[in-house]
Parts: C-alpha cells; sequence; structure tokens
C-alpha cells in the first residue's frame, strides 16, 4: 500500500493551552485510574462536571456552550480555538480557510510567490478566477456549470465555488464520535441541463483500496448521489424519483494502477452494481491524496435541470486502512423513521429521503 506524503494535519491543530487547562476539574477516578462513568447528569454535577451520553463518562464539557469564549468542547475537554470558525484569511503565503468550529483549518491553497490576497471575507490567490472564489454550500445550493468538462480527473474546467471539510468534522459519520483522521475533502459541483458534474479532491496520506468491484465501499472511495426530481420517495433504483443515481468511484491504489466505478442501488433484499460508462468519470493520484472526476448524465425522460429547481444531492466520502473502512462521512444523512434500509437504519445508500434537496442557482 503506496504512502503518499503528509499534508500538514491544518484540520487536526488542536492544543490544550495552559489557560484552558489551569483549573479544570479531574474527570479520572483517583482509586482506578479510570474515566468516572454516569447514566445521568446527577452522577456528575456533585463535581461539578456534566455527563456525556455519547461516551456515558463525566466530562468538563458536552458542547461548547459549556466552554468560556473563544474556547471549542472536544472529546469532553474545553480548548482554545484556533481560529475564527469559518474565516478565511491568508497565511504564510497560502490561502487559509478555518472549519466550521475554530478547531483547525480544512483547506490551505499555497499561492504562486506567496502571492494570497483577500477580497471581503475570501482568501485567494492572485489570478485565481473570480468564479472559483467563495465557498458553496452543497446541501443548500448546487451552483450552475458552464463550458466543457473534459474528464481526466483534473478541476481546471470547474468554474464554481468550494465546498471543503474534514472529514472527522462532516455532518454525519460513521463511527460517531468520529476518530481523529487527518483526511479534508474538497468538492466542486455544478449542474448543466442535461448532467451533474463533480470534482472532489481527498486529502488522504495514505491510499487502500478494496480489490472486490462489489466492495469498493470498504475502500478509500468517493460517492455521489443525485436525483432528477424533487420528491424522495426512499428507495430508488435508477429509474425511480427522477432517475435518483448512487455511484462509487475508487481511487487508484498506485500510480499505474486504473481507477474503478460502480453504480450501487441497495434495499433490503440486497445489492445491484454495475459498471458506470467510462467516459463519465476519472480518477488519479496525487502528491497529497487522490482526485475524482465525474458527469452523470440525468436518466432518460426526465426534464432539463433549470435554475431555481430543487434535486436530491449527496456527497459521501469513505477512509479505509489497510483495505478496511475506518471512517464514513456524509454532508447529509437525514434520519428517516420508516426507512427500508438493512436493520432499518437511514442511509442514502438505501434511501433518497436522507438525501440534501438542493436549489439549482
Amino acid at each position: 500500500m503506496p504512502v503518499r506524503p503528509a499534508w500538514p494535519r491544518f484540520a487536526l491543530l488542536l492544543a490544550c493551552l495552559s489557560t484552558a487547562c489551569e483549573g479544570s476539574r479531574s474527570t479520572i477516578d483517583p482509586s482506578s485510574g479510570a474515566a468516572i462513568g454516569c447514566s445521568t447528569e446527577q452522577d456528575c454535577s456533585p463535581l461539578g462536571l456534566r455527563c456525556d451520553t455519547r461516551r456515558w463518562v463525566c466530562s468538563s464539557c458536552v458542547g461548547d456552550s459549556d466552554c468560556d469564549s473563544g474556547q471549542i468542547c472536544s472529546l469532553g475537554t474545553c480548548l482554545a480555538s484556533v481560529c475564527a470558525p469559518s474565516s478565511q484569511f491568508c497565511l504564510a503565503g497560502a490561502a487559509v480557510e478555518c472549519n466550521e468550529r475554530g478547531t483547525g483549518f480544512v483547506s490551505r491553497q499555497s499561492c504562486p510567490d506567496d502571492d494570497c490576497r483577500t477580497d471581503g471575507d475570501l482568501s485567494y490567490c492572485a489570478g485565481e478566477p473570480s468564479c472559483r472564489r467563495g465557498r458553496s454550500v452543497l446541501c443548500q445550493t448546487l451552483p450552475e456549470f458552464t463550458g466543457e468538462q473534459v474528464v481526466d480527473g483534473r478541476d481546471e474546467d470547474f468554474c464554481v465555488p468550494a465546498m471543503t471539510f474534514a472529514l472527522s468534522d462532516a455532518a454525519w459519520t460513521n463511527p460517531d464520535p468520529a476518530p481523529s483522521s487527518p483526511v479534508v475533502v474538497t468538492a466542486r459541483v455544478g449542474w448543466s441541463a442535461s448532467a451533474l458534474h463533480a470534482h472532489v479532491h481527498v486529502l488522504d496520506p495514505s491510499i487502500s483500496v478494496d480489490p472486490d468491484d462489489g466492495r469498493l465501499w470498504n475502500g478509500d472511495n468517493v460517492q455521489i448521489f443525485f436525483s432528477g426530481s424533487d420528491e424522495l420517495t426512499g428507495a430508488y433504483d435508477g429509474q425511480a424519483d427522477g432517475g435518483a443515481t448512487h455511484v462509487i468511484v475508487s481511487p487508484p491504489e498506485s500510480e499505474d494502477g486504473s481507477a474503478r466505478a460502480v453504480v450501487l442501488y441497495q434495499d433490503q433484499v440486497g445489492t445491484v452494481s454495475s459498471p458506470l460508462d467510462e467516459g463519465d468519470y476519472a480518477a488519479r493520484l496525487t502528491d497529497d491524496g487522490y482526485e475524482v472526476e465525474l458527469r452523470l448524465p440525468i436518466a432518460d425522460g426526465v426534464a432539463p435541470l433549470e435554475e431555481g429547481a430543487r434535486r436530491g444531492f449527496d456527497l459521501v466520502l469513505g477512509d479505509a486502512e489497510d483495505g478496511t473502512l475506518v471512517l464514513e462521512g456524509a454532508i447529509a444523512n437525514q434520519p428517516v423513521l420508516d426507512t427500508a434500509c438493512p436493520n432499518q437504519i437511514s442511509h442514502p445508500g438505501c434511501d433518497d429521503r436522507s438525501w440534501c434537496l438542493s436549489t439549482l442557482e
């Protein structure tokens, strides 16, 4: 398994400063050396602590509101923020963006000649087209894709803003809470009248894929979900719900390896997958991870996409080590009580009601 050069782990940049830790109450039982367990707040309140019901232990905090101004709650401890949440600025000749909680940086673009510039609340490298600046919130809006797409794994033909997030900070993760991860995702997605266009860059120092085409989800992978309708009813098969589609792309594991992609549909009965047309996807390794590019034509019989319409969309990314999935993150997984998914646990792969409904801009 090739190991790629590690990019600085800005997404994990956390430090417990002395001023953040002084005076904090112990969460360790001195007699056993183990964390103090709890089942209710009453178990912890006499100690001046909170009951963290995600881990069932007494903690100094369970949310950012339990911490002082300028601090965030991380795994039960109040830590100093690294930067202003969601801010963009120039740092050492690079355009950087702080994550949504202020715990670290989700993107860092080194600028040629260290020529980073700011415009209002945006940071960018000199010479970058204005249409690529800013940030995109794909669960709310999808920008229009203009120009011609060459499906080669590169993003030069994507003149749309990007959405960047650390995988461990995704809106939904499995497991939850997510373990620490160096993986950072940058996605540029747009629509045209006849297709969805997507490019995803994954910062990942270690590439690991599953050799079984029927289990691409068990290795490093990018998954795109899209529907030509705003009427999402649950189970989908490429025909229902505006041709709702689920595509999984696995990157090559080596420089001379090949990317693989399948269209996959799942329900209580089983899973059906088929190869994706090779002209509609590409993936390649980069110095810091890998890139995936897709062009997904809308299903036959579905009306052309147009501005103002709402369409189902989701993005899931899987990170694997030694051929085994260790972390999965999605920009959305809306809970569905009457889902037809296995074990009745809703997931974008088997219930399109868990997706976003994004407006086409």
